[in-house]
């Protein structure tokens, strides 16, 4: 009785077969693009840029020019983002080189780590408007208001620092080096730690000079974009991703301001 059903069913539904089941697309590694060398390099200049070049620049300049007066803010902005630029730049070659090949292959992706960065960064910002609506405003930022001081003084040497050089530079530390040493190890310590540094960054030498830590609550309106620069390099996983993302954000908001 059951083969006679079987047959019948075969019968009826000659040729039909079971739809092969897609295979499930293979998960999105992240790979650090940055060989030792570059890592060592990266580590080395860190140090320097972020805590040593802003304490010795100045009386470096000074000694340097041989003038009567320290440089003015604008001069010395240049000259810290360019000596960054010239340090890395030539000594990660082969890793920008790398990177850019990986940004265009397949672009595709780039183009959705900016859309949703942006998406990131507009959430973000929303979430610190909500929050200090209710709970009080926070302070300025020190450095953004420093930004357009020093834009008013000279809009063309400010758009170079902050759309072309600081970018690189603060992108391949921070993003290249930092985020993409911890990656692999941890996901949440590579965006956690690569936010609150950056975010500490713009803002540590302001809380020394005034021997206060309310600077330190203006870092928090560089969380939305910290977390979205991390975004960018995580999900292209090329650093030009995020460099070009941060060069986009700086120059919107050197027009704006």
């Amino acid at each position: 009785m059951d083969e006679r059903n079987n047959n019948l069913t075969n019968d009826r539904e000659p040729g039909r077969r079971r739809r092969p089941r897609r295979p499930r697309k293979p998960r999105r590694e992240f790979r650090n693009l940055m060989i030792r060398r570059e890592k060592v390099l990266g580590w080395i200049y860190l140090p320097i840029h972020v805590v040593l070049l802003p304490l010795i620049l100045p009386t470096l300049m000074y000694l340097v020019s041989g003038q009567t007066e320290l440089p003015d803010a604008l001069t010395m902005n240049v000259w810290y983002y360019l000596i960054g630029t010239v340090v890395l730049l030539p000594g990660m070659l082969r890793y920008f080189r790398e990177s850019f090949y990986k940004m265009t292959h397949p672009f595709r992706d780039t183009e959705i780590a900016m859309l949703v960065a942006f998406g990131i960064l507009m959430i973000g910002n929303l979430i610190i408007v909500a929050v200090t609506a209710l709970f009080g405003q926070l302070p300025t930022s020190p450095n953004q208001d420093a930004v357009e001081a020093l834009s008013q003084v000279d809009n063309r040497r400010m758009a170079a620092v902050g759309v072309i050089m600081a970018p690189i530079v603060e992108e391949t530390l921070f993003r290249g080096m930092i985020f993409g040493s911890l990656r692999k190890k941890s996901i949440v310590a590579a965006y956690s730690v690569s936010v609150v540094l950056f975010a500490v960054y713009h803002v540590w030498q302001y809380i020394v000079v005034s021997g206060s830590i309310e600077p330190l609550l203006s870092a928090v309106a560089y969380v939305p974009i910290a977390i979205a620069l991390a975004f960018c390099y995580d999900y292209s996983g090329s650093i030009w991703t995020s460099i070009f993302f941060h060069m986009f954000y700086n120059a919107l908001a050197l027009t704006i301001s």
